[in-house]
């Protein structure tokens, strides 16, 4: 008898959250910094997973049934591109997946690294809460608000004038742009591209003609070719965290905000 009123209790007390906080919505993103996004966006009252670990890299990410558990029950999914997190097909609804890139279209799927692009990508994930629950909707537009003036702030804390560098491989192009930054080219595609002698010896006299200084590479970039190149042209190799979620980058705040020190750091000594 008291083992059932307990669970009355318990099924009352769910049953009066829910009506006084409103419906709980399960959300699931691919990786960490989307689901920072969401996180500062929906804040309490959502249950917001990310499915592939921090070190694990995304482009060879393989979904297992430990990945179905996690997606059980899922309202909404906001996946980054169909070549990049496509898997995701086979395992929820269509009507239940948004794919950011669908609305930003670039050939480059690190959407994420882009100022612009995450005003763009809180703008979808508002109005598709807010199409989830309407009761919530001034709540996430204020936190999204938030969210864009922090970014914002940080981008004009920084100032370069102008800078040639080139990159490992073209994640930070666009975000390099916004702070007039100028990517004059890439040493390898992607993780599985191998540089032809011809590319590296057009771009190698293009960096040397522009006078290039600096190599923008990940952290978890570990080819050799991107030190020769480096040793080349007597050039300094900037290392960036593209995902985080481990310490320090613990927030898509953090994570700008230490690769942008770190960039300001290489570039003037200060």
């Amino acid at each position: 008898m008291k083992k059932k009123f307990k669970t009355i209790l318990i099924l009352v007390a769910i049953q009066l959250t829910v009506s006084v906080y409103g419906y709980c919505i399960k959300i699931a993103t691919p990786i960490f910094p989307i689901y920072d996004i969401v996180t500062q966006i929906a804040g309490v009252n959502s249950d917001i997973i990310y499915i592939i670990k921090p070190g694990e890299n995304p482009h060879h990410f393989e979904p297992t049934i430990e990945t179905a558990k996690k997606l059980y029950n899922t309202d909404i999914y906001f996946g980054i591109d169909k070549r990049f997190d496509g898997w995701i097909i086979k395992f929820m609804q269509n009507n239940k997946i948004i794919f950011l890139n669908d609305f930003i279209k670039s050939d480059n799927p690190h959407i994420w690294l882009s100022f612009k692009n995450i005003s763009i990508i809180s703008d979808i994930i508002v109005n598709s809460l807010c199409n989830l629950n309407k009761s919530k909707c001034n709540i996430y537009k204020t936190n999204s608000n938030k969210l864009k003036n922090r970014l914002l702030s940080l981008k004009n804390k920084f100032n370069f004038q102008n800078i040639n560098v080139i990159e490992c491989h073209p994640a930070w192009t666009k975000l390099l742009n916004e702070i007039n930054i100028n990517s004059i080219g890439y040493i390898k595609k992607g993780s599985k591209h191998e540089p032809s002698i011809k590319s590296l010896s057009t771009l190698l006299k293009n960096a040397k003609k522009k006078h290039v200084r600096f190599i923008i590479c990940s952290t978890n970039d570990k080819s050799k070719i991107n030190a020769t190149v480096a040793n080349i042209l007597n050039a300094k190799k900037i290392l960036l965290e593209p995902i985080g979620g481990y310490p320090p980058y613990n927030s898509i705040i953090s994570l700008y905000n230490i690769n942008l020190q770190k960039l300001y750091k290489s570039v003037y000594g200060k």
